[in-house]
């Protein structure tokens, strides 16, 4: 059933995100994305090059989201470097708590671009972790977190974390609440760093 409302790419990331999450990116077809999104297979090549740009494309635009968010309030004077820490993980359970199916994609597929791919989405990536690496530093200077916190540890041990958790909350979301999770791992991090008074 194919429509000609809308936004073309907008329906195909949609749809791919559907497919992705239903049936893993390596068992997706293109023909099933654009089934979902109602519009021709040709038509999905005309915005994409291949299965591999579309999730390319849907790791770009949530990591340059997370970015311009974080960027906004790391910014700001009038915020410690504990809240600055705790609105960094707020952001990125909120990036997924209406959308259990990219938090699933997410938890699934980041890793295979990482090790495997052309990732296009490194640079927002990036300079998300180098933000909160920032944050930790910043914290260090006041006096707040401990000054030898191993930043390499801390920033897999907690993106690590919050990605199994996600992993868990989009699975099983009654068993795994991802609210309660979120409170847990910014209570768990902020404790193992501050210093202690």
């Amino acid at each position: 059933m194919r429509t000609k409302t809308g936004n073309k790419e907008q329906r195909i990331l949609e749809a791919a995100v559907a497919i992705f999450a239903r049936d893993g990116y390596h068992h997706s077809r293109i023909s099933d994305i654009a089934e979902l999104a109602g519009i021709s297979v040709g038509s999905v090549y005309l915005y994409f090059d291949n299965k591999e740009s579309i999730l390319n494309r849907l790791f770009s635009d949530l990591w340059a989201r997370l970015v311009g968010q974080l960027k906004a309030q790391y910014r700001r004077q009038d915020l410690t470097a504990v809240e600055k820490l705790d609105i960094m993980i707020d952001l990125i359970f909120n990036g997924f708590i209406h959308h259990a199916d990219l938090a699933v994609v997410f938890v699934n597929e980041q890793n295979f671009l990482l090790n495997h791919g052309r990732p296009d989405f490194i640079k927002h990536y990036e300079a998300y972790l180098q933000m909160g690496t920032q944050i930790v530093r910043e914290g260090i200077k006041h006096g707040v977190f401990r000054k030898d916190v191993d930043l390499v540890v801390l920033r897999h041990f907690t993106f690590g974390g919050i990605r199994h958790l996600i992993h868990l909350w989009a699975h099983e979301p009654k068993r795994f609440p991802l609210l309660q999770m979120r409170s847990g791992i910014k209570e768990l991090v902020k404790n193992s760093i501050r210093v202690a008074r």
